[in-house]
């Protein structure tokens, strides 16, 4: 399944990568962290975070509904132009603007459009977005980042701060990658927990150690449920809540104070 989806999934990671470089090069205000990179999801499928070009509000969006890039009033149907072919178009552009794009960075393979995976796609894309965003709303204590898709890794994430300070949870959704050939859901700690690995985790949990240190919660176990979003919303509060009381010692043994800035 996931050899299958790889084609169409390295067309439109690069045309998000190209999309998160202009991004990067115009972001207003300008972001020091990994945020920088994350586009944001909306109800017709991805759009760049608040820019700004000579003091105008500018963005780029790809429009999984009508299956095309949109930027101004230009806009191209997406097996039309390649992220290579936005890229170089998006550096002219940019450079008679006095800005030089970084480089986004592309997949190995260009990659090639299928509208039908893409409306497949663009399915899992809202329904995991709502589940996550579920989850992040339920998360009243501490503080958590933005739900952002990131291209790099072709997920959508957000991190949490149960104590405000340095150390994070973060909660992702991957359609599938080179290291599980399935879609799935994650939990990760920052700094790595070795008491995390032997947690009481829900059913589904599993943990993964070849990737990333983490739990997994594999979309294909969760989808033939009842109540899918339901299961995944428990599961991950549940081990959200479990992995933060570890927490409050880290590695070393060593207490936090907990930050109320």
């Amino acid at each position: 399944m996931y050899k299958t989806f790889l084609p169409n999934k390295a067309y439109i990671q690069n045309l998000l990568l190209t999309m998160s470089a202009w991004q990067r090069a115009f972001l207003s205000p300008r972001r020091p962290d990994q945020s920088q990179y994350g586009l944001t999801v909306h109800v017709r499928g991805a759009v760049t975070q608040p820019c700004c070009v000579d003091g105008s509000p500018k963005s780029i969006s790809l429009d999984l509904v009508a299956h095309k890039i949109r930027f101004g009033m230009q806009h191209w149907r997406l097996e039309e132009l390649s992220g290579q072919q936005l890229f170089d178009w998006l550096s002219l552009w940019s450079a008679k603007h006095g800005v030089q794009l970084p480089k986004p960075g592309f997949t190995k393979a260009p990659g090639h459009y299928s509208e039908e995976q893409t409306n497949s796609y663009a399915t899992v894309l809202w329904w995991s977005h709502a589940v996550l965003k579920k989850i992040s709303n339920k998360l009243t204590e501490g503080a958590c980042s933005s739900l952002l898709l990131y291209p790099h890794h072709f997920d959508t994430a957000f991190s949490w701060y149960p104590f405000h300070d340095s150390r994070q949870l973060t909660v992702g959704f991957s359609p599938g990658d080179e290291h599980l050939e399935e879609a799935y859901f994650y939990l990760t700690a920052y700094p790595e927990l070795s008491s995390l690995p032997g947690l009481v985790v829900p059913p589904a949990a599993v943990w993964q150690q070849t990737g990333f240190h983490g739990y997994a919660l594999y979309y294909d176990r969760l989808r033939h449920l009842t109540e899918p979003d339901k299961n995944v919303t428990i599961s991950m509060l549940e081990l959200l809540k479990a992995a933060s009381s570890l927490m409050r010692v880290d590695v070393d043994g060593q207490s936090h104070p907990q930050s109320h800035g």
